[in-house]
């Protein structure tokens, strides 16, 4: 048994309170084989004629990201590969070369950072409480 909303005509599959389309609140029972006689045969096909397209989709500017494998391992193609770096930055340093200018960048403004991150909120907060004792003698 079959409840029709009076209303919208919407098909419902027991007798609720209030139609999920309109929120209508009369239904009348309906038998399956009228509904089965009174629904359309289906979707209409697209044709092919009636499609428009509008613009184009340009080609990427960007060379896509490397593959990932089901395992999560990272599949680069031969183009993908990274050459030696002998001529990075236009200076003609070598791979090694960079790698030892950013490991003893980093070891010099570690302190830095260091500095910034800790020492200078904790020489704040001691300059605020001698100031306020200063002031409360």
């Amino acid at each position: 048994m079959f409840w029709l909303c009076t209303r919208c005509e919407t098909v419902h599959t027991q007798n609720p309170d209030e139609c999920r389309e309109c929120t209508a609140t009369t239904f009348e029972p309906v038998a399956e084989s009228d509904i089965q006689s009174n629904s359309p045969t289906g979707p209409d096909a697209l044709d092919d004629a009636e499609t428009l397209t509008y613009g184009t989709t340009p080609d990427p500017g960007f060379e896509s990201s490397p593959d990932v494998a089901v395992d999560g391992s990272v599949e680069t193609s031969q183009q993908d590969t990274m050459s030696d770096r002998s001529d990075a930055g236009g200076s003609g340093l070598t791979a090694t070369a960079w790698r030892v200018y950013h490991t003893l960048r980093a070891t010099l403004l570690a302190p830095v950072a260091l500095f910034r991150q800790y020492l200078l909120p904790i020489l704040a907060f001691a300059t605020v409480v001698v100031v306020v004792l200063w002031l409360l003698t």
